[in-house]
């Protein structure tokens, strides 16, 4: 499902109506614009629509409707716009500007509904309703008020609003089994005796602090709490059990596992701890969560292909710098690479290629357009907002 890109519908709902505009309004005008109602910047020519993203808020009948009986309802949005036309002079309050304007509020009419289908983008594809397209009152207060600064020109528009514009929540859902039910008999119904609830002199653990803060691969932890000696009691890291060489009521050390250096557990970045007690009966009791930054760890740059852009003494350079290391990113992690002379940065790259999936390395192929000085320099790296404690030099 694409729940998750709900996040973007508002953009979404946007692009799709520029999209069903200018289809319908074909070569009637040059194109359709998005922003403020302002006379034709140096790269729009000719004549024009333009909606005007003005006012955002909840639905207030949908507010409190959950997409699912008792979880906790979505965000349904309002979305309230101004189309204004413009001729081919950039004036919006001509005769061919009205006639622009009055196609444009046609095309809207008939776009009443706008179904999702499968060419619309994935922000609108899981929104249970059809977004409905309704024509606001365009007052003259509201217009003053809207194009009101030195700059501004009243201009002639048509308002209208799209509802109900979902998005959703980015926690999944609370579900839990039932009471009364042995899901180990096929679901069979067994009443009051499946009521089965542990009764510990505990609140159950809690976490206080790790020590250090920032840690990398096979470090030792410190982490401070209240009731840690507890039977069951494992320290987590995200899903990765953090091996225990201690344990005290109010102290376990541990050790942050080799086996993470794989690349194929967790990537660096702030990652959630969290103290886990296993139930008798099986389930599982979270402390609160506290967050360590797992490191990056980079061992070597190694550049390569060092070419000046033009034959000009001194002229900057383009190269390849191979680093290799441990839990240097995937391709769904957010990568800063930093070169670093004088005390400054000098360049940040934020586009890579991985030679490996074990994420043991990672490539930066300099541009032409983003070319060096030569020189030497420290690599910085950060991955998922946490920089490795190695910055090794390379000379270009």
């Amino acid at each position: 499902m694409a729940l998750a890109n709900t996040g973007r519908a508002i953009g979404a709902v946007t692009q799709t109506l520029r999209e069903r505009l200018t289809a319908a309004m074909g070569a009637a005008v040059n194109q359709v614009s998005v922003g403020r109602p302002e006379p034709p910047s140096g790269n729009i020519q000719g004549s024009r629509l333009n909606l005007f993203l003005y006012e955002v808020h909840v639905d207030e009948f949908l507010r409190n409707e959950s997409l699912d009986e008792g979880q906790p309802p979505p965000l349904w949005l309002v979305l309230h716009y101004l189309i204004t036309a413009f001729d081919g002079t950039g004036e919006s309050d001509s005769i061919n500007a009205h006639d622009i304007l009055g196609a444009g509020m046609r095309a809207l009419q008939a776009a009443n509904f706008l179904q999702p289908t499968i060419g619309t983008t994935d922000p609108l594809r899981d929104n249970p309703n059809e977004l409905k397209v309704t024509f606001d009152a365009a007052t003259i207060d509201l217009l003053s008020k809207l194009m009101q600064g030195p700059d501004m020109k009243y201009r002639c528009s048509a308002a209208f609003q799209v509802r109900p514009v979902l998005i959703a929540p980015d926690e999944p859902p609370a579900y839990s089994q039932l009471v009364g039910v042995d899901y180990t008999a096929n679901g069979a119904l067994i009443g009051e005796k499946g009521i089965h609830i542990p009764v510990q002199p505990s609140l159950g653990p809690s976490l206080t602090a790790v020590e250090p803060a920032k840690f990398e691969v096979g470090a030792n932890l410190k982490i401070t709490g209240s009731d840690l000696n507890l039977e069951g009691v494992a320290i987590q890291m995200a899903n990765v059990v953090l091996p225990m060489t201690s344990k005290s009521p109010d102290l376990v050390e541990c050790t942050v596992p080799a086996a993470l250096a794989a690349g194929n557990l967790l990537s660096a970045g702030s990652q959630p701890i969290t103290a886990v007690q296993t139930l008798p009966t099986g389930h599982k009791f979270s402390s609160n969560v506290i967050i360590g930054g797992l490191l990056p760890h980079v061992n070597t740059a190694t550049p390569s292909a060092v070419t000046p852009i033009n034959a000009n003494p001194g002229a900057p350079v383009t190269a390849v710098i191979d680093l290799t290391g441990i839990l240097l990113s995937n391709a769904n992690d957010s990568v800063f690479l930093g070169l670093f002379a004088n005390g400054t940065v000098v360049r940040i790259f934020d586009q890579f290629t991985r030679p490996t999936a074990d994420q043991k390395t990672l490539r930066l192929t300099i541009p032409k357009e983003a070319a060096v000085p030569k020189g030497s320099y420290r690599v910085i790296l950060r991955v998922n907002g946490q920089q490795a404690l190695n910055s090794p030099g390379v000379t270009l």
